[in-house]
């Protein structure tokens, strides 16, 4: 008998630990995916979870359902799994309640927040442009769902609950009622759930930015892991309309254009007497720039254009690439050019060709910067976009949702497959491309066309820039932007 007993006890603990194994399978208590990153963060931050233990925040720490981030002086960055974003501002407590997104939309992604004290931007990510009926933000005295894409949510000294609308249309509602928040408006929940939400003429009041620059967002994002000497991390997008427009350029570190291999432009160039705006491309050895890395002139032939006007949007990132927009006056060759009206450009490091070739995959470069579109007349904004660079002994990138909106009209511009010629010793890329009236009449009365002209930029093709034309009947908008991998 003892021998009979020596063989089943290990039979019957191997079927026991198979049993536990699948029920644990079976149950999903195995560990959960997380819900979202912490992009950055900037000063006192902690991260409290489901089981009561609080960790300090840090660049790159998963965050679970059920955990609460908490921020005294300090602010952190979000990324969330389903593509959202949610920037927390100081003296803030948020939480994620619910959390579920397994990669696709398929009715079971749910997201559901909490803020129970200070502020919070938020772009929604494929939950609440899908599903908006499983997007939440639960406030103490509203809730707030989702029709659109971006905002800023404030609980007020008082409790009320202030929702500003940065693009798309927000839903704020309590007990007595609801109200939608469009796009530039404003409505609250005051502390009395009697008394439904209405429309506000309150702006958002928060605590300064930690330094000359702020983290701000809409529609497009992309956090930088470089940094400002002495600032810490910061992000362009497209809450500041993608532009740097009124911050000092002294800021900024400017492309090294003093290197053996200098700098490479992209621009165009809009006069009021022309029914086609001026495109160039300018190699290393034909640019001249400020201090700061602005352009300032450029040679094509024997020609040289001096800007002599003013830069009303300029940025620069990383050391490595610049955009800008001048307006107001140019020369050349030394004589004022004639109705000039605006040169949007990119400049930047030229990658060699070789980077490029070398390298084997798809590559995704998100936008970092851009000049507000122009013209001549209107000036309006760019929104969104990416480059999808597809390396190798034929490199080709594509443009991918690239939107803006000037003049009450938006349009959305898409193109795969643009060659990058490999024969060096750079890398631009050249072509027209598709352009779809998306609002405001948009491409109603012709087919709209548009044309990119552009290059990458950086060691191993870090960044990419492109200035671009758009026609619209007889309407031309031109304009710049920058991108980072």
């Amino acid at each position: 008998m003892g021998d009979d007993m020596a063989v089943r006890v290990p039979f019957r603990l191997r079927k026991l630990a198979w049993l536990v194994s699948a029920t644990l399978a079976a149950t999903g208590t195995a560990a959960a995916a997380p819900a979202a990153r912490v992009d950055f963060t900037i000063g006192g931050v902690t991260v409290t979870g489901a089981d009561g233990r609080s960790r300090p925040a840090a660049k790159g720490l998963e965050l679970q359902s059920g955990d609460r981030i908490v921020t005294a002086d300090g602010r952190a960055q979000l990324r969330f799994t389903d593509g959202a974003y949610v920037s927390v501002q100081p003296n803030s407590d948020f939480s994620i309640r619910e959390y579920q997104f397994d990669g696709k939309t398929d009715g079971k992604e749910k997201g559901i927040f909490g803020l129970v004290r200070g502020a919070l931007r938020t772009v929604t990510g494929a939950i609440g442009r899908v599903n908006r009926g499983a997007y939440q933000i639960q406030t103490p005295t509203a809730t707030i769902g989702i029709r659109g894409t971006g905002g800023l949510i404030q609980i007020l000294p008082d409790g009320s609950t202030l929702v500003t609308g940065n693009s798309g249309v927000w839903s704020l509602g309590n007990q007595a009622g609801s109200v939608d928040v469009p796009a530039g408006k404003a409505a609250k929940a005051g502390p009395n759930q009697a008394i439904p939400p209405s429309e506000s003429v309150e702006g958002p009041v928060l605590p300064p930015p930690a330094g000359p620059l702020e983290v701000r967002l809409v529609q497009a994002w992309d956090s930088l892991p470089s940094a400002l000497p002495g600032l810490g991390p910061y992000a362009f997008v497209a809450g500041d309309d993608v532009t740097s427009s009124g911050l000092p350029a002294s800021l900024f570190n400017p492309p090294n254009c003093g290197t053996s291999a200098g700098c490479e432009l992209a621009a165009w160039q809009l006069v009021s007497f022309s029914p086609t705006p001026y495109q160039f491309h300018a190699g290393p050895s034909q640019i001249t720039q400020g201090p700061d890395g602005a352009l300032t002139a450029f040679t094509s032939g024997a020609q040289t254009t001096a800007l002599a006007g003013t830069q009303t949007d300029f940025g620069a990132v990383d050391g490595v690439v610049a955009w800008g927009r001048w307006t107001g006056g140019a020369t050349l060759n030394g004589s004022p050019i004639p109705g000039f009206q605006t040169l949007a450009y990119v400049v930047g490091l030229p990658t060699p060709i070789a980077d490029i070739t070398s390298m084997s995959g798809t590559f995704t470069f998100n936008l970092i910067g851009a000049t507000a579109p122009t013209d001549g007349t209107n000036v309006g904004k760019v929104t969104s976009g990416q480059l999808i660079g597809r390396f190798g002994p034929s490199p080709t990138v594509d443009l991918s949702n690239f939107t803006l909106s000037i003049g009450g009209k938006s349009y959305n511009m898409t193109q795969n497959g643009i060659p990058v010629p490999a024969t060096g010793p750079y890398a631009p890329f050249l072509s027209g491309v598709g352009v779809m009236g998306t609002g405001g009449g948009a491409c109603a009365f012709t087919s709209c066309s548009a044309q990119i002209n552009g290059h990458f930029m950086g060691a191993g093709a870090s960044h990419a820039g492109f200035a671009y034309k758009l026609t619209d009947a007889t309407t031309n908008t031109v304009g710049a932007a920058a991108f980072k991998r």
